[in-house]
Parts: structure tokens; C-alpha cells; sequence
């Protein structure tokens, strides 16, 4: 899955700044997210799906979606 099609940001809370990431297909309904640099331990990050995000039908989301993480480890 191709990032800059599908508008998936990792972003560190406090900053401007993008963490890369990988997209990988899971199931028709779901895929996984994962950072290609390091986290940092203690730090907020939000995952941001964007409304121009497309399923690999070409089907667009109705609207975004975010949810907030912090790195334990």
C-alpha cells in the first residue's frame, strides 16, 4: 500500500514533524501502521488517516479518523 496515496501520518505530539511509515493490507477492513524510525520512549504520537484515504477497492473514507498513542517502551 502506497503511502502518499493514502494519507497516513505518524506525527509526534509537539512537534511538526512526520514519523515515516509503512502501510501493510491486513484484511479488507484493516491494516497495520508501522513507524520505519524510532519511537520516542515516553513520547505522545497521534495517527492521523486522512479523508483522502482509499480502501484497495478505491473506496474513499467519508471522513478521517485519529487516535492518539504513547510509546511504553
Amino acid at each position: 500500500v502506497e503511502n502518499t496515496k493514502q494519507k497516513v501520518e505518524l506525527v509526534k505530539l509537539g512537534s511538526t514533524n512526520t514519523v515515516p511509515v509503512t502501510i501493510k493490507a491486513k484484511s479488507s477492513k484493516q491494516f497495520v501502521v508501522t513507524p520505519t524510525a524510532p519511537l520516542e520512549k515516553g513520547a505522545a504520537y497521534l495517527l492521523l488517516i486522512h479523508p483522502a484515504f482509499q480502501s484497495s477497492k478505491d473506496i474513499q473514507m467519508e471522513q478521517g479518523a485519529y487516535v492518539e498513542v504513547t510509546v511504553q517502551q
